[in-house]
């Protein structure tokens, strides 16, 4: 679908956003736009800031501010599927904001919690969702609440309350380690969610306490 049409498509729905939810049209135009923003090689800021400016002209005044909440709950979940080579086709699928009968569902599959363990992808996910909110400024109470939200996008129904204990296990020995200017790309195998050869899932330290221990 073109942009030309998809911006039809947008104007038709008058964007009328239930609850804040994300809808099939705009999530649509989310995707293409960011698909092409990643090729031009503009990075998270960037796109977000640019979606935002999209808000206040795409729709009308009254849906501006959930617009703008929608972007910036959505696009880090958007361009982590990009990156992944979801297919941008399925991605509004996969997120659940369209129905299909060819929905992917790559990108919930890479999120399931085994056991309550922090596996491989989402501890790559965290790592990278927090150094990029640590750029912004955001303090650990807001990258916290962040990471939770994305728990309930990110992981199926089943695995929200896992995945939300992670978040709030870890997220203040990732942000510890990002502080210490740890290489981003190395955290997830330091604290055993990832082995230097693959993203096969290993059990994971199970307290902050014990992993400062052992540094000691």
């Amino acid at each position: 679908m073109s942009m030309t049409m998809l911006l039809e498509k947008l104007s038709a729905n008058a964007l009328t956003m239930i609850d804040g939810e994300l809808n099939c049209p705009l999530c649509e135009y989310m995707v293409k736009r960011i698909e092409t923003m990643l090729a031009s090689k503009a990075n998270e800021t960037v796109i977000i800031n640019t979606l935002d400016n999209d808000c206040k002209v795409l729709v009308s005044e009254t849906f501006i501010e959930s617009c703008i909440t929608i972007v910036n709950d959505y696009t880090p979940l958007i361009i982590h599927a990009l990156e992944n080579k979801e297919d941008p086709r399925h991605i509004c699928s996969s997120i659940g904001a369209c129905n299909s009968t060819m929905m992917s569902v790559g990108l919930l599959r890479q999120f399931t919690i085994l056991g309550g363990e922090l596996d491989c992808p989402l501890c790559k996910y965290m790592v990278k969702r927090i150094d990029t909110l640590l750029n912004s400024k955001a303090n650990e109470t807001v990258i916290i609440d962040t990471l939770d939200r994305d728990c309930k996008v990110l992981v199926s129904e089943t695995f929200v309350e896992s995945c939300v204990t992670i978040v709030n296990d870890y997220t203040p020995l990732i942000i510890n380690l990002l502080l210490q200017k740890e290489d981003p790309s190395a955290i997830c195998e330091k604290i055993s969610a990832c082995t230097s050869s693959d993203n096969i899932m290993k059990p994971a330290i199970k307290k902050f306490g014990q992993y400062i221990a052992n540094l000691v």
